[in-house]
């Protein structure tokens, strides 16, 4: 049981990670998407991140504490109240009950963005809690970093996808909506990878400044094939705004664009999933 286990807690991070990714993308992107397609991919996105977030804490209770089936249910409170991932995994799921109220009440309440987006950025904390940025404890500035390098990777790619996903329709917008949209698109992608490369940097030089570099251990394995996918998510971001962008005003650029942004948004799926890996697998000594 214990190598399902294994297998399964990067599928739970990844799949929390994904879910971050389109809530964060939602924020950006919503005054560009209308109010019935914000809603059912922040309820899609809301319902992922619940299963995460329990599937999560099961897995993590079922490998710390070594208990099988209906055992796992009552090591969990021990797991909640004693130990670190347990409190970010308390964190995490308060966290996620004040976004569903903040989407909840949207309309009753003007700031509900404002608490949205603390409740996001509290949910990149208990993520970067739950990974090796932890064994320097709470508080630490490698727990800050991480958390920015999660909420920066999650805004390039929550904008990417969801961009990704309702440009097919773009070609019934106004010319000038369009260019607004693509711009909005590659500020914030601009912006993430600044921060991502910056927190990346440091997140490297922390876990590996001290071991050094090899090329056998899994660890920098993972490593070098996630920053692959973001050199390629990169060059895709990049042909994109100085080839296609400027041809949006032409007949047939949309679908060109839009192209480029759903292979931008696989690669960048594909990033996550190593980084999900990379947080369950043991860094080199």
């Amino acid at each position: 049981m214990g190598d399902g286990i294994e297998a399964l807690q990067p599928c739970f991070a990844a799949l929390i990670d994904l879910a971050l990714a389109v809530c964060v993308g939602a924020l950006l992107l919503r005054a560009f998407l209308p109010e019935r397609v914000l809603m059912r991919v922040l309820r899609m996105a809301l319902a992922a991140m619940a299963a995460g977030l329990s599937g999560s804490l099961w897995a993590g209770t079922a490998s710390m504490s070594g208990a099988q089936d209906a055992a796992v249910w009552q090591a969990m409170p021990v797991v909640l109240m004693q130990t670190s991932f347990g409190h970010a995994a308390l964190v995490a799921s308060v966290a996620w009950c004040v976004l569903v109220a903040a989407f909840a009440l949207r309309r009753r309440f003007v700031s509900w963005g404002g608490a949205a987006w603390c409740a996001l950025a509290t949910v990149c904390v208990a993520r970067a809690a739950t990974g090796h940025a932890m064994d320097a404890g709470w508080g630490s500035y490698a727990i800050w970093i991480h958390a920015l390098h999660i909420a920066a990777g999650a805004a390039w790619a929550g904008t990417v996808l969801l961009a990704a996903g309702v440009a097919q329709s773009w070609r019934n917008w106004a010319v000038p909506q369009r260019l607004d949209v693509a711009r909005k698109i590659s500020q914030s992608a601009t912006l993430a990878l600044v921060l991502v490369a910056a927190s990346g940097a440091v997140n490297t030089w922390r876990v590996l400044g001290e071991a050094g570099v090899s090329l056998g251990d899994p660890y920098t394995a993972l490593l070098a094939a996630k920053l692959c996918c973001v050199g390629l998510a990169l060059c895709m971001g990049a042909y994109n705004r100085w080839r296609v962008m400027p041809l949006l005003m032409e007949k047939g650029a949309a679908r060109r664009f839009a192209g480029v942004l759903l292979i931008e948004g696989v690669v960048l799926l594909a990033a996550m999933l190593l980084a999900a890996r990379l947080g369950a697998t043991m860094p080199p000594m």
